[in-house]
This record gives structure tokens, C-alpha cells and sequence, in this order.
């Protein structure tokens, strides 16, 4: 018989096909994958390994776009965005496919990455901890921005910022995630400008609630 893995929370389900949902964590049948025969570590490892990759350096970004319609914008935090070549100028960014904003990608194709400074920690929380599905909830209210080249939203305060255009056919489905390859549009940094890090968000992150 065959054995599916919970993603989110490692529970192993055994049948023909995973359960519609998980009955540990209640992640739905998507986030089910395939046990293989290779060996599977043990959650003593998993946490371990976990805290070597908590280690990679990386940003804090706000990834942001729109409606087709260019009615609606939202923005969310993400960490997952890397140069892939420089000849073009792309690059990947990984978005888990639960939020809007993913969804927005997928529909206008367009997004902006956001590098924010590190007393802008608190951009973390409005940009982190709410949902913009919520018609109520306008990420960018009271906040100075502008429409970029491709109609997505750019913070006027940032440390730097990049547009992209998904490359057409250039979505892989990760499981859990959309890795989208991208086409850098336009651009700009600020000189001499510190970004926050993943790892500074993750010391200061206290701060969000003092």
C-alpha cells in the first residue's frame, strides 16, 4: 500500500490515494506527498536541519501586485527571492500558494520586491500578519507609494526595489509553493542603504509587539 507524507507536519497516511485532509494538522491533500523507499529522518534531524537553513542569509521583502484589472493592489512579506542569471536579468521568486498575493502573481503575471530597511521592522507586522483578502484591509493605506512601470505598487520609502514580468510558461508547482522565473523590468537602490535581514526580523521580532 502506498504512503503519503503531510508536508506541513510529517503525519504518514496510508492508502491509494492521501486524505482529503490531514487529520493532525488539517493541511488538505495537496500538501501530501509520497513516502519513497529512501530513508526518512527523524524529527530530531528534521530540527536540526532546520536551524542550519535558519541560518542562510537572506532579505525580508515586501512582495507586492495587483488585479488584470489593476483595481486592487496587495503586498505580503517573503523571504524566497533570488538572482537566478544576469544575462537576462532574472530571477526566482518563491511564493506559497495559501496567499493572495500569489494569487494576484499568477492572474497579472507582474510583481515588485521590496527591500526594506531595518527600522522599517514594523512594516513586518502590516505586511506579515493580515490577510488582504479582506476588502477591509488595504495594506498600503497611509503608506506613500506609487504605480511602478507594470502597475504594481512600490513603497516610496524602501531601501531599493525591482518590477518583474513572469516569464511565460515559467511557473513550477512546488508542491506547497509557486516558484515563479521572472524578468527584472526596472528597478532602483538607495545609496549606501542597510536592508533588513531574515536574521534581524528573526532577533528584533519582539519589537513588533512591545
Amino acid at each position: 500500500m502506498k504512503k503519503w507524507r503531510c508536508t506541513i507536519c510529517d503525519y504518514v497516511f496510508v492508502g491509494t490515494q492521501p486524505p482529503e485532509v490531514c487529520p493532525v494538522c488539517g493541511a488538505g491533500a495537496a500538501y501530501f506527498e509520497p513516502v519513497t523507499n529512501e530513508a526518512q529522518i527523524t524529527p530530531e534531524d528534521s530540527a536540526r536541519l532546520q536551524e542550519v537553513l535558519l541560518a542562510l542569509p537572506c532579505g525580508l521583502f515586501v512582495v507586492a501586485s495587483r488585479t488584470a484589472d489593476s483595481k486592487r493592489v496587495n503586498g505580503m512579506i517573503g523571504n524566497t527571492v533570488l538572482q537566478l542569471t544576469s544575462t537576462p536579468l532574472q530571477v526566482i521568486l518563491g511564493m506559497d500558494k495559501q496567499h493572495w498575493t500569489t494569487e494576484l502573481i499568477r492572474e497579472s503575471q507582474v510583481f515588485s520586491v521590496m527591500m526594506l530597511k531595518p527600522e522599517q521592522l514594523q512594516l513586518v507586522k502590516r505586511f506579515g500578519f493580515s490577510s488582504g483578502r479582506d476588502l477591509s484591509q488595504d495594506k498600503f493605506s497611509g503608506l506613500a507609494w506609487e504605480k511602478g512601470v507594470t502597475g504594481v505598487p512600490v513603497l516610496k520609502e524602501r531601501a531599493g526595489y525591482f518590477e518583474c514580468r513572469v516569464v511565460e510558461g515559467k511557473t513550477l508547482d512546488a508542491g506547497t509553493h509557486l516558484l515563479f522565473l521572472a524578468t527584472v523590468v526596472a528597478g532602483a537602490i538607495e545609496p549606501q542603504a542597510k536592508v533588513l535581514t531574515y536574521q534581524e526580523y528573526r532577533r528584533r521580532k519582539q519589537e513588533l509587539w512591545d
